[in-house]
Order: C-alpha cells, then sequence, then structure tokens
C-alpha cells in the first residue's frame, strides 16, 4: 500500500468518524440527552446548514454551478439505483413501509454532514464547490421524488401537492435556490468575480463581513452536526428486516458508487480527477439521518430507519477510506 496515501485518507477521515465518536460516548454516557440531540440537529438544520450553502453558492460565478457532468452524473446515478430498488421491492413483495425505507436509503446521501468536511479535505475548493452543487441541484430533485414516494405510502396520507412542497420547503433546498439566485443577480448585474470592486467600500465590507459569519456558522454547524448524528447511532433492532437492511446499505456504500463510477467515465471520460474523485466520494457518503426525522413526521418505521441508518454509517468507516484509495 502506498503509505502517502494512506496517512493522507487518515488525515481526511479521522477528524470525521473521530466526531462521530465523541457524539456516541457522550450520548452512552448520558452526558448528551435527546432533547440535546435534538437542539443541536435544529440548530445545524435550520441554521448553520443553510448558512453554509448559501454562502458556497452565493460567490461563485453562475458558470461554474453549471457542471453539467458532474450534475447529470449525480442525477442519473441516484434515479438508476432508485428505479433498481423500487423492482426489487416489488419483487420481494415487502411491506411499503420497509420498501420506500430501503428504496430512499440508497440515494438520500448525507452529503451535507459528512459530505462538505470530506469532499472539501480531500480536494479543497473544488471538493467544497461539489458537494455545494450536490445540495443545490441532485439533491432537492431527489427528495422531492422521496417525499412523493413517502407521502403515497406511509399512515399520514396526504396528496402529492402536499408532499411537493414539504420537500420544496427543505430549508437546505432553500438556501441552495437563494444562492443560485444570488449568484445570478450577481452575474447580471456585472458584479461577480472583480465586479465586485465596483461597490463603495462600505457595501463591500459589508458583504465580506456577512460571508465571514455564514461561514462561521456552517462551520460550527457541520462539527456539531457529526456529534449530534454520533450521539444517535443506535444497533438495538439489527435481527429485524435484515434482508432489506442488508439490501439499502449494500445500495447506498456500493452499487450507487459504483453505477457513479461507470456513468461518469462512459459519458464523460474527460472529467478532471478532482471532480470525478469528489463525485464517486460524495455518492458513498452514507445514509443521511434526515431519512430519521422523515420516517418519524410521516409514521414510518422508525425502528428501521434508524438501525439501517446506523449500520450504513458503520459501513462507511470501511467503504469512505476505500473510496478515497481509489480515488486520489
Amino acid at each position: 500500500m502506498d503509505t502517502a496515501k494512506f496517512l493522507e485518507i487518515l488525515r481526511i477521515t479521522l477528524p470525521v468518524f473521530a466526531l462521530l465518536g465523541l457524539g456516541n460516548i457522550l450520548s452512552r454516557a448520558g452526558k448528551m440527552t435527546d432533547e440535546h440531540q435534538s437542539f443541536l440537529n435544529w440548530v445545524v438544520y435550520y441554521i448553520c446548514l443553510p448558512a453554509l450553502i448559501f454562502a458556497g453558492m452565493a460567490v461563485q460565478p453562475i458558470s461554474s454551478l453549471l457542471m453539467t457532468d458532474f450534475i447529470w452524473t449525480t442525477l442519473l446515478s441516484m434515479l438508476s439505483v432508485c428505479a433498481v430498488y423500487l423492482l426489487i421491492a416489488l419483487a420481494l413483495r415487502l411491506d411499503k413501509k420497509i420498501a420506500v425505507i430501503m428504496v430512499f436509503s440508497t440515494y438520500w446521501s448525507n452529503c451535507a454532514y459528512m459530505g462538505f468536511p470530506l469532499a472539501e479535505s480531500a480536494f479543497g475548493e473544488r471538493g467544497f464547490l461539489m458537494a455545494a452543487i450536490l445540495n443545490a441541484v441532485t439533491m432537492p430533485i431527489m427528495v422531492i421524488i422521496s417525499f412523493v414516494m413517502i407521502g403515497m405510502c406511509s399512515d399520514k396520507k396526504q396528496g402529492v401537492g402536499k408532499s411537493l412542497r414539504d420537500g420544496l420547503l427543505n430549508p437546505i433546498i432553500i438556501a441552495s435556490f437563494a444562492g443560485i439566485a444570488w449568484s445570478l443577480a450577481a452575474g447580471g448585474l456585472g458584479l461577480d468575480g472583480n465586479g465586485v470592486n465596483t461597490l463603495p467600500l462600505a457595501v463591500r465590507e459589508g458583504l465580506g463581513i456577512g460571508e465571514k459569519i455564514l461561514k462561521s456558522l456552517g462551520t460550527m454547524g457541520l462539527s456539531l452536526a457529526l456529534i449530534a448524528v454520533g450521539g444517535k447511532l443506535r444497533f438495538r433492532h439489527i435481527g429485524k428486516n435484515v434482508l432489506p437492511m442488508a439490501l439499502g446499505v449494500a445500495g447506498k456504500l456500493a452499487v450507487l458508487p459504483v453505477i457513479t463510477w461507470a456513468i461518469m467515465r462512459a459519458l464523460f471520460p474527460s472529467t478532471p480527477k478532482d471532480v470525478f474523485g469528489s463525485t464517486v466520494l460524495l455518492m458513498t457518503m452514507p445514509t443521511a439521518v434526515t431519512g430519521a426525522v422523515v420516517a418519524a413526521r410521516f409514521k414510518l418505521n422508525a425502528e428501521f430507519v434508524s438501525t439501517l441508518i446506523a449500520v450504513c454509517m458503520m459501513g462507511s468507516v470501511v467503504m469512505i477510506p476505500v473510496c478515497l484509495y481509489l480515488v486520489l
């Protein structure tokens, strides 16, 4: 094994998994209660991540956000794994609540809480930008699809229109759209790039201060998010629904990255190495913890989704370093 590459992988992954482990230790020791975790998740979900995503998108020229190779690859790979697992769920005749969790767990990635720090550590500013585009463009489409499926399968009956509204009102999606709108407006007014220097000094300083505040909130939020996520990792119900759980974890950590690798190599062979690596790495992120929040809200099988997320998170301890070794 290449020692330098191995050490680089440790540098990238250990801080993230250390914070997850800290959260789990605090929770098991009774120092972080469910109320603490709920508060941290609320702060991160409604304040820190939207601030981070808006700041990341708003300062980018709109041309840099329209990376068609990255957008099409991530979208096609997620839609492909979604379609495959819908067919598997039908073939196995799974209970609809278990089926919908298994399906969305294969593509609803933890691309915010874990994707941002890992992609940035591995590929610098380009990795951060890929994570921002994924959260701003691809994930909103998949989240809306997920909300429609969940609305159809849950006990909390609601129409497609209400499911679409729930998806669109996701704070991360709102922040993504707002960042894109800001970037478009700046480009239209000629204020992107060096054009911002034409603004009065007081306005430029104000914008700079605002950007620093938003990025500080985002940086703080990522650490808090990892600690809160670690606190929720439990394996109490691992013996139930073993087959759909194993299929869901395999789909997220293995099938989706392989499909992503194949699509990008087939359709966009000239993609730069850092974009290719960021794409595959982001698709290897474990299932998003927000899936448990959504499952509870729509009265799905909360035990199943929580255990699936925990198993997927533990599996990512192996799969993320493997992915990094292959793409670095």
